[in-house]
């Protein structure tokens, strides 16, 4: 019965709306607008300049961008990459498609919910063009996207960071 309730509310965004869960099924919800806000301006910066890469400070953007955009990322767009934000990898995402100074030269850099955005644009030798984008998850929630375009990464050198997500 609760995976029956699960699958309805995912379905029926507005019965789980009118049932009071909306606010446990935000973290489900506009990925693939996020994703697409993200393209977009990707696509835009790519025929500005070119990109090459697009990298992101969260894993979870990491994994939802990399399924949303699959027609997008290496196919014909630039490599999604992750931005390492500690001395090591501390996810998959992170040990698998980290960002590096060869990718470092046109980047557009996403943080979600700007959480990164002062120690991301440090890590490039130019950083300009700030962007903030959200996404409506239902009436009272929002995802947000900062964007900025990073030139000549060179990340600086890194301490310990926690494992674990805020």
């Amino acid at each position: 019965v609760i995976v029956a309730a699960l699958m309805a509310g995912l379905a029926w965004p507005d019965l789980a709306d009118t049932a009071g869960l909306a606010n446990g099924l935000k973290r489900l919800r506009g990925w693939r607008q996020t994703t697409r806000t993200i393209t977009d301006r990707a696509a835009l910066e790519d025929l500005n300049g070119g990109l090459s890469a697009v990298a992101v400070d969260d894993r979870f953007l990491f994994n939802e961008a990399a399924y949303y955009g699959r027609g997008y990322f290496g196919a014909g767009g630039p490599p999604l990459r992750m931005w390492v934000k500690g001395e090591r990898p501390q996810n998959q995402a992170e040990l698998t498609a980290p960002l590096t100074a060869a990718q470092g030269r046109r980047v557009l850099a996403v943080s979600l919910e700007g959480r990164n955005t002062a120690a991301m644009s440090a890590d490039f030798a130019r950083a300009g063009g700030r962007q903030i984008n959200q996404t409506s998850l239902d009436l009272n929630h929002w995802r947000s996207v900062t964007s900025f375009l990073g030139e000549g990464y060179a990340p600086r050198p890194r301490g310990p960071v926690s494992a674990t997500r805020p």
